[in-house]
């Protein structure tokens, strides 16, 4: 049964990359990326090998914890695990558990990211070459190595199975999607307030804490074989056989779950809300009105794009933490407005495959491209454009506060807010021109509507990098009048209105362009792309 898992899950990753060429050469990229950065590690790690024990048990042993939490935390928050082996499409058939639970925790080093990881836990057992005892040594590392790389996949899906069946609901994956963009745009202040620590924190505190967590289930099988290359070969064998311990528990505990997903039913989707008079009800008559209401109406409740939304609007907290902790100065807040406007305008570059399937009723009602264009860009526009008027004054004044100035400075805060105001706006309304034509190209994968707020598509990860590097790459070019005026504006401050008045207008240039080009991408291959995101699901 297991082999047989193991042949479908490679059949499933053949027949993608046979059918999209794209993801070959994203595969191909990405594998060469990770495979740069694989070496770095492992000269870091055969490096190692010529320090003192102590140092090479802390270094992989806190290496390896961290390897484990990224596992179980990144596909919770950000990611999501690849749902080609969902158990629920095993329902209907008689799969046991435990097969499909080990068969599973093997697929997932299939991939790229997974064969990485094991190379890499293996790789650990170069920091043990050492002394007589190298070739034990040796092997020990790579066993202990494996067994902290199984364990790691093997927690990361039982969490994100048990959660998934408690946060199915719609109301819970938007908190979960609002909670996980918080804890990964948090991570930067949390690391700055680790980096300001360090100096404080007393070596012999640190060893004890490192020492406790070799005897959790995030250190033992790291620190089994630096054990051993102390000399206590007992305590290494003890660490080791209750690592092994404590992955068959996690493999049963998955398994279980896994059998209550098997029997259990897909909870029935929430009931559509009574009709309110709100902002909706007021939107002029006509398709695009149309198409903006529905897209106004996923930023409200989809969490796909709740998260988008909650990325912009945490930034003023994350910078706030920052410049609090004396990592950036108080003028930093200058960007806030800025950078909010850059990710909102880029958050509709893959538009159409959020819609998935569901894009066919646009082809069918035979709506044209450049109103289908025009009412996902005046959606975002409606709460986008006060969100970035708001976040860029309020960041100014917390950088300048022009209140305790004179008359004088008060005119320079006047123009540097006026410039920081004109580059948000830019690179707002740029990257929302932008995403009109980039999501009109190719779609790339993308989370279907009420799958599992833990879900990942298979092949998402790479061609969603390049295309979000291109898509800020364009909109910053397109937006760098507005945001040089800005710049300038920090030693002119008439600088500023110049910035503004090129945000603004050139921004909504390039709106009208990215509109029109791409409503006529979307009329000449609407089909094409009907295909795409259908054949991605």
């Amino acid at each position: 049964m297991v082999a047989a898992l193991l042949r479908l899950r490679l059949a499933l990753w053949r027949g993608a990359l046979r059918r999209d060429t794209w993801r070959v050469v994203v595969l191909v990229l990405g594998g060469f990326y990770g495979l740069g950065m694989l070496a770095a590690a492992l000269v870091g790690l055969a490096a190692l090998a010529g320090a003192p024990v102590e140092v090479a048990r802390a270094v992989v042993v806190a290496g390896g914890a961290l390897l484990v939490l990224g596992w179980t935390l990144v596909p919770l928050l950000a990611f999501g695990v690849d749902p080609s082996l969902d158990p629920a499409r095993f329902a209907t058939l008689p799969v046991p558990p435990r097969p499909l639970a080990v068969g599973q925790l093997l697929g997932a080093l299939l991939g790229v990211p997974g064969a990485l990881t094991l190379l890499l836990g293996a790789g650990t057992a170069l920091a043990w070459l050492r002394g007589p005892a190298a070739p034990a040594l040796g092997v020990l590392g790579v066993v202990g190595g494996v067994v902290g790389v199984l364990t790691a996949v093997a927690l990361g899906r039982l969490v994100t199975s048990a959660a998934a069946g408690v946060l199915g609901g719609r109301r819970a994956g938007e908190a979960t999607a609002v909670v996980g963009v918080l804890a990964l745009t948090l991570l930067g202040p949390a690391f700055a307030a680790a980096g300001a620590a360090v100096p404080a924190v007393d070596l012999d505190d640190l060893a004890r804490a490192l020492d406790v967590l070799a005897w959790t289930p995030l250190g033992l099988a790291w620190a089994a074989p630096a054990d051993a290359a102390a000399g206590a070969w007992g305590t290494a064998l003890v660490r080791l056989a209750l690592a092994v311990a404590v992955l068959l528990a996690l493999v049963l505990a998955w398994a279980a779950v896994l059998a209550r997903r098997l029997v259990s039913a897909r909870p029935p989707s929430a009931a559509a809300p009574a009709h309110r008079r709100d902002l909706l009800a007021r939107l002029p008559e006509g398709p695009r009105w149309a198409v903006a209401a529905r897209c106004l109406r996923y930023w409200r409740r989809d969490p796909r794009y709740v998260a988008a939304a909650a990325s912009a609007l945490v930034l003023p907290v994350v910078l706030a933490a920052l410049a609090g902790l004396g990592t950036l100065p108080a003028g930093a807040l200058w960007v806030v407005g800025p950078v909010a406007g850059l990710l909102l305008g880029a958050s509709l570059h893959n538009d159409v495959a959020l819609d998935g399937p569901a894009f066919w009723a646009h082809l069918a009602a035979g709506l044209p491209g450049r109103e289908d264009r025009a009412g996902r860009t005046a959606a975002l526009l409606l709460w986008g454009l006060p969100l970035v008027v708001v976040a860029s004054v309020v960041g100014a004044v917390v950088a300048g506060a022009p209140w305790t100035a004179g008359a004088a400075d008060t005119g320079d805060w006047l123009g540097r807010a006026a410039g920081a105001l004109g580059a948000a706006l830019g690179l707002l309304l740029s990257g929302a021109g932008v995403s009109a034509v980039v999501s009109a190209v190719r779609p790339y994968p993308a989370q279907a509507a009420g799958d599992s707020p833990f879900s990942s598509p298979s092949g998402a990860a790479l061609p969603g990098a390049l295309a979000q590097l291109v898509t800020t790459g364009a909109t910053g070019l397109l937006a760098l009048p507005a945001v040089a005026l800005a710049l300038a504006s920090a030693l002119w401050p008439w600088c500023g209105a110049l910035a503004l008045g090129a945000g603004a207008g050139l921004g909504a240039l390039v709106v009208r362009e990215g509109v029109r080009r791409g409503g006529a991408l979307l009329d000449r291959r609407g089909p094409e792309l009907l295909v795409a995101v259908r054949r991605d699901r």
